[in-house]
C-alpha cells in the first residue's frame, strides 16, 4: 500500500492481516445448509444513505455523494474528491493559492491525527474519527471542510484502521475489527450507538470472550447486521464466523440470523432476497417472502470464500483476499464476478493487479491497483456487463 506514516503502519498492517487471515481456514462442504432465521431478516429494504454497498471488512477509504465520491489518499495526508461526470480527482480544498501542505488547507487531514482509512458521507455531511489521547472521537464537517465539530468520544483506539462506523438515520454505530484478536485475556467487544444530534452514546451489543471480534457490520432497512468471528488457531488470524446477528432498530433486540461460517452477505432489497456466502459451500440466496434457500453458485478452488456487494442493480462477488492468503503471487487468480439480482452470471472482471476492492454504488466500482506505484482505479458501471479494464486515476 502507499507510504503511510510509521506511527500507524504496524496497526494498519495488523488489521489487513486480520482481514486477510479470515481466508486461511480450509472447510469441508456440509451435506445440508442450515437455513437462516427468516424472522430475523428484515424485508422491504431499499437502498439508503447507509451506503452498505461498500466492503464490509477492511478499509473505508471511499464514500459516495450525490455527484461523486470523497476519498483519502494512500499517504493519509489529504482528502480528495472524484467527480463522476468528469472522472477527475481534485483535492477537496478550494482556498485560492493554498499549498495544501499544512493545517491551513481544508483537505489536509493530518492537521489533527485521525483514525486512518475512514471517511463517511451521511445526510449532507462528511464524518471521520480523529485520534485524541488514546480515544477515537467522531467529527462532523461540511463538504468544503470549513467547519468541523466534535460529536462524541467513541472508544479507546489507536490510529490504525480498526475502528469503523455505520450510519443509519440520526445515529452512527461504532465497532472495532480484530483489535483484541490475539490477546490472551478475555475482552468485551461492543457496538456503540452515537446520537448525531446530541452526542449521547450507549452500547447496543456486547460479547465477551478470548480472540473474538465484531465484523461485517451493515445496515439494511430496520436492522443492523453484524458477524461475531472467532479464531480457529491460537495466536493466528485464522478465523471463522460463529454467528451472524441482527439488531432491530425499533425493538432494540438482537437475534441470531445464522450460525453458518458466512464470509459475507448482502440484501437484494427489490427482490427481498438475502444473499450470503458460506465458506467451502458457496453463494446462497434466501427468498424472504417464500422462506426458501437455494445454492446459486457452488464453491470451488477459485471461489471458496468471497466478499459480496449489491448496488441496486447487480451483485458483486470477489475472491481477492482468499487468493492472496492461499496462493503465491505467481498462482493468483483474482476475480470479481458480476451477477444479476436473480443470480445469473453476466461478467467476470480480472483483478490480478488489485489488492483491495471497495465496490461502490450503481455508478462506479473502485479499487487499489498494484500496477507500478500503488494507485486507485475505477470501472464505470454504465456497461458493467461488458467491462474488462480498470482505469487509473490517482497515484501519490
Amino acid at each position: 500500500m502507499g507510504k503511510k506514516k510509521w506511527l500507524v503502519v504496524v496497526g494498519t498492517l495488523v488489521v489487513l492481516a486480520a482481514a486477510i487471515g479470515i481466508y486461511a481456514r480450509v472447510n469441508k462442504v456440509k451435506n445440508s445448509i442450515s437455513e437462516p432465521d427468516y424472522s430475523s431478516i428484515g424485508s422491504g429494504y431499499q437502498l439508503d444513505d447507509s451506503q452498505n454497498y461498500w466492503r464490509g471488512i477492511g478499509f473505508r477509504d471511499f464514500t459516495a455523494t450525490e455527484d461523486g465520491y470523497y476519498f483519502l489518499t494512500q499517504n493519509m495526508l489529504h482528502l480528495y474528491y472524484f467527480d463522476y461526470a468528469t472522472k477527475e480527482a481534485v483535492i477537496a480544498c478550494a482556498k485560492p493559492e493554498c499549498k495544501h501542505k499544512d493545517n491551513t488547507c481544508n483537505a489536509y487531514m493530518w492537521s489533527t491525527p485521525y483514525i486512518v482509512d475512514n471517511i463517511y458521507y451521511h445526510n449532507g455531511y462528511l464524518y471521520y474519527m480523529k485520534y485524541e489521547s488514546g480515544m477515537s472521537v467522531l467529527v462532523r464537517m461540511d463538504t468544503a471542510g470549513n467547519n468541523r465539530e466534535d460529536i462524541a468520544k467513541i472508544m479507546p483506539s489507536g490510529q490504525d484502521a480498526s475502528t469503523h462506523l455505520v450510519f443509519h438515520g440520526d445515529y452512527a454505530y461504532a465497532y472495532c475489527e480484530y483489535t483484541h484478536y490475539t490477546l490472551d485475556e478475555e475482552y468485551t467487544e461492543i457496538i456503540k450507538r452515537i446520537s448525531l444530534k446530541d452526542g449521547s452514546t450507549n452500547n447496543i451489543y456486547e460479547v465477551s470472550g478470548k480472540n473474538i471480534t465484531v465484523a461485517d457490520v451493515k445496515s439494511y432497512g430496520n436492522r443492523l447486521y453484524f458477524a461475531v468471528q472467532e479464531q480457529v488457531e491460537k495466536r493466528s488470524y485464522n478465523s471463522k464466523t460463529r454467528g451472524l446477528y441482527a439488531y432491530d432498530y425499533d425493538t432494540e433486540k438482537v437475534s441470531l440470523v445464522s450460525d453458518e461460517d458466512i464470509s459475507d452477505y448482502c440484501m437484494i432489497g427489490d427482490k427481498n432476497i438475502f444473499a450470503y456466502y458460506v465458506v467451502g459451500q458457496g453463494l446462497y440466496y434466501s427468498d424472504i417472502n417464500e422462506q426458501t434457500t437455494q445454492l446459486v453458485i457452488k464453491a470451488d478452488k477459485i471461489y471458496d470464500r468471497c466478499n459480496l456487494s449489491y448496488d441496486g442493480n447487480y451483485v458483486y462477488m470477489d475472491n481477492i483476499l482468499y487468493q492472496i492468503r492461499t496462493n503465491s503471487r505467481a498462482d493468483f487468480d483474482k476475480r470479481c464476478m458480476v451477477l444479476t439480482a436473480d443470480g445469473s452470471k453476466v461478467n467476470e472482471i480480472s483483478c490480478q493487479n488489485i489488492s483491495t476492492l471497495y465496490y461502490g454504488d450503481s455508478r462506479c466500482m473502485f479499487a487499489l491497483s498494484e500496477d507500478g506505484n500503488d494507485q486507485y482505479a475505477y470501472i464505470d458501471k454504465k456497461d458493467i456487463e461488458n467491462a474488462d479494464k480498470w482505469v487509473k486515476f490517482y497515484a501519490k
